[in-house]
């Protein structure tokens, strides 16, 4: 690698012994794009928290009680089947993008990249530019340096415990653990949960940035085996770039003119004119960079653009040939279309699920113990009921027995469910002794109207036989 790659000037990042990275702000159509991208997940991020639809937030995790609230919808770890579900389709729109257009995610959506452009933009607000900041890092202790440096720590520490704050009342909600904050009644794990994430935040945000994204991250590590040759990728054309310098020839030919910005504003470090290299994120700022440059000079732009492998090897091959544009590059493929497909039985799928989600449930555990015989050839068995509304509205409910010739004995019978509860009820069956063998049973759960919403299959057993 040059050594434009990781300029000598750079003096080793806190904790990795990497050369810290110092990146040039640069403001163009993809730095626009990724922008646009990060405020809408800021707004999500920052705002879902603090909405509450139904009595109670839109989206929170309520482990104690075991609820997840979804926009006024309530799942329970029944539910759990449909996580499992939607990290699928996550998976496979991962793999999707990255057959099509490299790592999108890593540049565009990826939470590390948010918060560390964040960080590195709140760098140069309060350090300023790139150049001065450089500068700073070998200057000679001064007390205006110190005060600058502790301001930017400062604002990091208050940033991260901001986000830290917010990701812990996903677990809480917003307005109760702002409640139990100020009155200092927050519960220790809450605690621990919002000094952690805070901690994660202005560590992996403000201090380890690059190094997360190469040495933490697998995805970096095993991208290469969901892209194809036809995947789009950040790349140099070398055809028209080389050989770079700043004579007057190559200028008026719209070669590279060795100003260095596409490494300058990389907040990975590398140099891109050296080929597609693994560290790469697909953030596109040397793309802007370039493109400014090439403005500049009133040279075309693309020396750095998005192309695919086969274009870049095809146009290698053929100098005379320029590269193909992405109007006619070839975005369908097999593995594209099957990647497609997958992903749309999955979502369809979910949606199946979601729309014939289960609102009551029924659960039954026998009593081993409680086995019990009783005259006239009766036998009697406990079991222990756990009945789950997760409607957001009460429902009354009837229990009854399916395949035994015997009678439900329980407190009350028709109950009715309180909104999101789970009520645990003890109830015996009466029936002649089945003999030595267990007689499969079913405990089925209707509604007011008699539509049956919930079953728990069971057995029932003679005292003295095999359990």
């Amino acid at each position: 690698m040059s050594t434009l790659a990781r300029p000598t000037a750079h003096v080793p990042a806190l904790l990795t012994g990497r050369p810290r990275v110092q990146p040039r702000w640069i403001w163009g159509k993809h730095e626009r794009r990724r922008w646009t991208v990060f405020a809408i997940k800021f707004g999500i991020f920052l705002g879902l928290p603090w909405i509450t639809v139904g009595g109670a937030p839109a989206l929170l995790f309520d482990v104690p009680d075991r609820q997840y609230h979804l926009f006024g919808q309530v799942f329970w770890p029944q539910d759990f089947y449909l996580l499992g579900l939607f990290f699928a389709i996550a998976a496979f729109l991962l793999f999707f993008t990255t057959a099509l257009i490299g790592r999108l995610w890593c540049g565009f959506a990826c939470p590390q990249t948010l918060l560390t452009s964040l960080f590195m933009l709140l760098d140069d607000w309060i350090e300023g530019d790139r150049a001065s900041r450089l500068a700073m890092d070998h200057a000679p202790f001064k007390p205006a340096h110190l005060a600058r440096r502790a301001l930017k720590h400062a604002v990091w520490l208050l940033v991260a415990g901001f986000f830290g704050f917010t990701f812990t009342s996903y677990f809480v909600g917003a307005h109760e653990l702002l409640q139990r904050a100020w009155t200092h009644t927050l519960a220790l794990p809450y605690v621990g949960l919002w000094v952690f994430i805070s901690g994660i935040t202005y560590l992996f945000a403000g201090h380890l940035r690059d190094w997360v994204c190469t040495t933490v991250c697998p995805y970096g590590r095993f991208q290469g085996a969901m892209q194809d040759v036809d995947s789009l990728l950040v790349t140099y054309d070398r055809v028209h770039g080389e050989p770079r310098g700043k004579s007057k020839e190559i200028v008026l030919r719209g070669g590279c003119v060795d100003c260095g910005q596409c490494v300058a504003v990389c907040p990975m470090g590398i140099d891109i004119r050296q080929g597609y290299q693994y560290e790469c994120i697909s953030c596109m700022r040397c793309i802007d960079a370039c493109d400014a440059t090439m403005t500049r000079l009133h040279q075309p732009v693309d020396l750095i653009r998005l192309a695919s492998q086969q274009e870049r090897d095809t146009h290698e091959q053929q100098p005379e040939a320029p590269l193909t544009p992405l109007a006619q590059h070839h975005w369908w493929r097999p593995r594209l279309t099957w990647y497609a497909a997958v992903l749309a039985a999955l979502v369809g799928a979910l949606v199946v699920l979601l729309v014939n989600r289960p609102l009551l449930a029924v659960e039954v555990d026998r009593d081993r113990n409680a086995v019990f015989a009783l005259p006239h050839g009766q036998a009697s068995n406990l079991y222990a009921l756990t009945l789950v509304n997760k409607d957001t509205k009460p429902h009354r409910v009837q229990l009854a027995l399916d395949g035994l010739d015997g009678r439900l004995v329980m407190g009350t019978n028709p109950l009715t469910l309180a909104p999101g509860a789970i009520t645990h009820v003890d109830a015996s069956v009466l029936a002649p002794r089945p003999g030595d063998r267990p007689v499969p049973v079913r405990f089925t759960l209707r509604d007011e109207a008699g539509a049956l919403r919930g079953t728990a299959r069971a057995t029932f057993f003679a005292p003295g036989s095999t359990r």
